[in-house]
């Protein structure tokens, strides 16, 4: 067994979870590795003194996350993903405060097929990036006319931001809801464990806001930091601000603007920036890379042509170059009022939307059988259609 299971445990009995958010009470949580799950607080594994149950790992404890258990929520964290114990600790923080909003009746939470076709227009990029750099200011000046500044700016140019995108802006506000706090609590709990000092605990998370590259190829990502920032700016100028925002309706940075009364300043036109473009490039080239990986990978490869559409999908792990999505993970497709679940990476070229497609593309582990008009994939079932052999290309019956 790891030594820090014990550990955490010593740990976790004297926390006072009050002091990272107001109100916040842990759920009940679990570590795993390979072979065991050690349960913590779980109704239905009652233990002793603040101790723990063991059961046997099963594939429902996958990543750090917060699942049903036996219809209790309940955060997991894999204890052989962190080398140090403040780490195991700061995540197990994050992973329990999704707990907490989970209780609470979180609602607030992003469609999250929109970050498979987020715009990365170069005007989006370079206002996004300004945006960022004016809320990092914000929160590390001890100057409070510049701190304003720095605010009134940043407002001005999220709204601006807002005007450019539309809809795309209320998917970076919910992340931005939800992961935003679960990041705010891990770094108080990272500097409540850590011999760094508070500043450089912010300095540190800081560095995620101002990467403009990771910004722009991990859109989803990125929101996680902002939501942060603008969690510690609400520290500095809008007091006893998280019961109140826990029970409001709006998102993040709405509730910010709302705490937060002042005008924006006027701002100048942006001018495009060679990084920038450089930027751009580098995510294309990066996106275009992983699917070719795929195309080019060891197997037989299939293409399959019809009407489909994407019934069941994974947004979290696809991406999107052009008119091409990977599902990197799973993907459930209906085809001739069949629901087919593809279990491997699969290409797939989308018409007007993810979900209606017109052609996929699957590299199998072996040739596929093609017996009287069916073509038969293992594990995934049988289609009707026509196969050519030449082109190992299967056209769907219609």
């Amino acid at each position: 067994m790891d030594p820090r299971i014990e550990e955490i445990t010593e740990v976790m009995s004297t926390v006072d979870f009050t002091t990272y958010w107001t109100g916040f009470k842990p759920v009940a949580y679990a570590l795993y590795d390979d072979e065991n799950v050690y349960l913590f607080q779980h109704p239905n594994y009652p233990t002793a003194n603040g101790g723990y149950a063991i059961v046997p790992w099963t594939e429902q404890f996958m990543a750090d996350t917060l699942i049903l258990f036996e219809d209790m929520p309940t955060a997991i964290v894999k204890i052989e993903r962190y080398e140090k114990l403040e780490d195991l600790y700061s995540i197990l923080i994050h992973e329990l405060f999704h707990g907490y909003q989970y209780v609470k009746g979180e609602k607030r939470f992003p469609d999250e097929t929109m970050g498979v076709t987020y715009p990365l227009s170069p005007e989006n990029v370079e206002l996004r990036d300004a945006e960022r750099a004016s809320l990092y200011a914000a929160v590390i000046t001890t100057e409070p006319k510049e701190q304003m500044e720095h605010v009134r700016r940043f407002i001005a140019q999220r709204e601006k931001r807002s005007l450019l995108i539309g809809d795309f802006m209320t998917y970076e506000n919910r992340i931005e809801t939800i992961e935003g706090p679960a990041w705010y609590v891990e770094l108080q709990a990272s500097a409540d464990k850590s011999a760094l000092p508070y500043d450089a605990i912010v300095f540190k998370y800081g560095e995620y806001l101002l990467d403009r590259k990771d910004a722009a190829l991990h859109i989803r990502k990125s929101c996680y930091s902002a939501g942060l920032f603008m969690c510690l700016l609400l520290d500095k100028l809008s007091p006893h601000w998280q019961n109140r925002f826990m029970e409001s309706e709006l998102t993040l940075f709405p509730f910010f603007r709302e705490c937060i009364s002042m005008e924006p300043i006027t701002l100048a036109e942006h001018v495009i920036s060679d990084e920038t473009h450089q930027i751009l490039a580098y995510v294309r080239a990066q996106k275009d890379l992983v699917i070719e990986t795929v195309v080019n990978s060891p197997g037989y490869p299939v293409t399959i042509k019809g009407t489909m559409k994407a019934k069941r999908i994974d947004p979290m792990n696809m991406i999107a170059s052009e008119q091409t999505v990977l599902h990197n993970n799973f993907v459930a497709l209906t085809m001739n009022g069949q629901e087919y679940l593809f279990q491997q990476p699969v290409i797939a070229h989308y018409e007007e939307n993810i979900r209606s497609i017109p052609s996929i593309r699957v590299v199998l582990p072996h040739k596929p059988i093609v017996q009287s008009g069916k073509l038969i994939i293992e594990g995934v079932g049988k289609m009707e259609g026509t196969f050519d052999e030449e082109n190992s290309t299967f056209h769907l019956k219609e």
